[in-house]
């Protein structure tokens, strides 16, 4: 609430009490992991969902061989690169395909979405490659 206040030697005068409302912040983007697609001897492609609730958004995945990290984090295994997934409010589809990997094999890996508005992880799943 605000109003407006004049004075001078005459006298003081106070304006009307008005209001206004600020806009909540954007939200942050949210993201789910889906399952592997394409597993190979050397490859899979690794697929997800996310929506850019309004901010411009990237996406990326991370993945690696270690044990089951529980959660998804930024910070473990090899991160993919970034694809833009725009400044919409409707879910996009997203996916990275890697290569490389070692044959008979278990990754774990989830699917990450970032924007000014946050940081979101989806779900930890696992693929394994074929002989």
């Amino acid at each position: 609430y605000y109003c407006a206040i004049a004075s001078s030697t005459s006298g003081t005068s106070f304006g009307s009490i008005q209001n206004f409302t600020t806009t909540p912040p954007p939200a942050a983007p949210t993201v789910t992991t889906l399952t592997a697609t394409s597993t190979a001897t050397t490859s899979a492609s690794l697929p997800a969902n996310a929506n850019p609730n309004g901010t411009a958004t990237t996406g990326w995945f991370r993945y690696a061989t270690t044990t089951d990290p529980g959660t998804c984090s930024d910070s473990f295994g090899t991160k993919t690169s970034t694809v833009s997934l725009g400044s919409g409010i409707t879910t996009v589809f997203f996916a990275r395909t890697i290569g490389g990997l070692a044959s008979s094999t278990t990754y774990f890996y989830c699917a990450i979405a970032s924007s000014t508005a946050g940081l979101a992880t989806g779900t930890v799943l696992n693929l394994t490659t074929t002989p």
